[in-house]
Formats: C-alpha cells, structure tokens, sequence
C-alpha cells in the first residue's frame, strides 16, 4: 500500500537526492531514477543499506572536509569491482548507468561500520 510522505520524510528524501546525486571520485551524476528506485525498495536489504547511507549522510557532517562520502557511478565501481558483473541500463539519452545491488553498495561502505 502506497502513501503520501511526510514533510519530514520528503525534507530526508531531497537531502538523500542531493548528497548522492554525484560520484565521489570522477563527480559523474548519479541517475535521480535510479536513486529513487533504491530509495523506495522494499526488500530488507535495501532498506537495511538505506538506513546505513542515511546514518552516514548525517555522521558526514562532522567529518573532515577531506573524508568524501558517495555513491559510486558505473564506471568507477568497475574500477573498484573489476570482477563483478554490473547491470546496464540505456537511457533514451544514450548515457550508461549501473544498477548497484545493495550488497555491492554495504560491500564498499562496510569499512564505515565495522
């Protein structure tokens, strides 16, 4: 059953958007529709990566302005997971996107929560 967010629950939303909106390392946009795909899963591993990426969006802002914190787009998480296969996803714009699976995203945050 689908509902109306809250006025909390949308502030959190457009702060998710906006601090994931970019890849950390080559600062690529990061796909809006993709973001709000993960952000709207329901299976208990998205949600649980969710909550993790939220805590370290607000623990973020008492890093030091060194610490860059992100998702990373396609082509850098090929870098990182060169033996990992990714799932692409052509656009009408002819930009190539990835599908992460939330287990590829706790894999590269989990240094963050050990």
């Amino acid at each position: 059953m689908n509902r109306k967010l809250t006025d909390n629950e949308k502030k959190t939303l457009k702060e998710f958007l906006e601090f994931y909106s970019k890849c950390p390392i080559c600062k690529n946009k990061i796909q809006k529709s993709h973001l709000l795909d993960f952000y709207f899963k329901k299976d208990l591993d998205s949600i649980n990566l969710k909550k993790k990426l939220l805590n370290l969006m607000k623990q973020s802002k008492n890093f030091d302005e060194k610490i860059i914190v992100g998702i990373s787009c396609c082509i850098c998480f090929s870098k990182f997971f060169p033996n990992k296969k990714i799932v692409y996803n052509l656009e009408i714009n002819k930009e190539l996107y990835a599908y992460l699976s939330p287990q590829d995203v706790e894999q590269m945050l989990s240094f963050l929560f050990e």
